[in-house]
């Protein structure tokens, strides 16, 4: 069988989509050919751009981001595509008319697809909701952690200062400020400090900067750190933290759960779909703050939260996402 991947995927700055984009491309066991997208397909010149390109003939076209699906009802044979969520659409006041009405035609060719991939049981749900697509036409293929994520559960100890980590955007749906209120909580109880990795949204880090700067809070923001930096940022750490309201997947958690360290959740649909059985789940940052000081007053709930963290990860290996998708390819051929 021999597949063209329509991706995005862009090998310089690794943040989730790309590792999806990359992990299929390298462990796809069919002969293939990889389409590059350099474009959101936001513009009408782009979807004529690329349709109008010869591509390879392949039993499947999969695409691997639903950001490009308007070539859906554009290229020949049994089509595929990804989509990690529809945030855009189902959530109200954060992003633009214009924006929403581009993301509107997007979709709108999501009907030519032979089969759609969710990376969650909640996106599925989303999709059927949002779009009405028959559920038999969608399939949950949840993503996963690479090997050299994984290290030994983290051993438990006292310390003058304790490092939470959070890696994520500063979208609104993420709700950091409720991580900075956790870190204001917790600053009564003794010394914490704050690792924020990922970009910043202009306006919300601004709001963010002040709250650090109002509260004096120990929060040191990283605008991107590759794949080593990361894993040495997640090790060095003594719990994981998010607050978000909303997501597709979300990989930092299991990320952080492969480094071998405790997680504290926002009871979300998604996150508790996911980690709900291994990370402590908390509704707002009296709870999270609660919930690190818990893990952080006794070794053995430490030790044991951080272990089951790990050993729950290790479910999630790339191959069995690939050869989910193979299946996938298999049954619409």
């Amino acid at each position: 069988m021999r597949v063209n991947l329509f991706t995005g995927y862009c090998p310089t700055e690794m943040y989730g989509l790309s590792r999806y984009d990359r992990n299929i491309i390298e462990n796809l066991s069919y002969e293939k050919n990889v389409v590059c997208i350099k474009s959101r397909f936001y513009l009408p010149i782009d979807i004529i751009r690329y349709s109008l390109v010869r591509y390879p003939k392949a039993e499947i076209n999969h695409i691997t981001n639903q950001t490009f699906g308007s070539i859906l009802g554009r290229i020949k044979g049994k089509k595929v595509i990804t989509v990690h969520d529809l945030a855009v659409l189902d959530l109200e006041n954060e992003f633009s008319y214009l924006k929403k009405k581009f993301y509107e035609n997007i979709v709108s060719r999501f009907k030519y697809a032979d089969r759609i991939i969710a990376s969650s049981k909640f996106t599925k749900e989303k999709i059927k909701e949002i779009l009405g697509i028959e559920d038999e036409k969608i399939d949950v293929v949840y993503l996963g952690v690479e090997n050299k994520f994984f290290s030994n559960p983290k051993n438990f100890e006292q310390k003058d200062k304790y490092q939470l980590i959070y890696v994520g955007s500063e979208k609104l749906h993420k709700n950091f400020i409720e991580v900075l209120k956790t870190m204001k909580i917790l600053k009564e109880y003794g010394k914490f400090k704050l690792i924020k990795i990922g970009k910043a949204q202009s306006n919300n880090r601004k709001m963010h900067v002040e709250y650090v700067s109002k509260n004096n809070l120990d929060v040191e923001f990283i605008e991107y750190a590759d794949d080593s930096e990361l894993i040495k940022l997640y090790r060095e750490s003594d719990v994981f933290i998010t607050m978000s309201d909303y997501e597709g997947f979300c990989f930092p958690p299991l990320e952080a759960a492969a480094c071998g360290i405790p997680l504290v959740l926002k009871k979300s649909p998604t996150l508790e779909e996911i980690y709900g059985k291994v990370g402590y789940m908390v509704n707002g940052p009296q709870e999270a703050a609660n919930a690190i000081l818990d893990l952080i007053s006794s070794k053995s709930r430490y030790n044991q939260s951080a272990s089951k963290a790990n050993e729950y990860a290790k479910q999630f290996t790339w191959k069995k996402c690939v050869r989910d998708v193979e299946n996938i390819y298999e049954e619409i051929v």
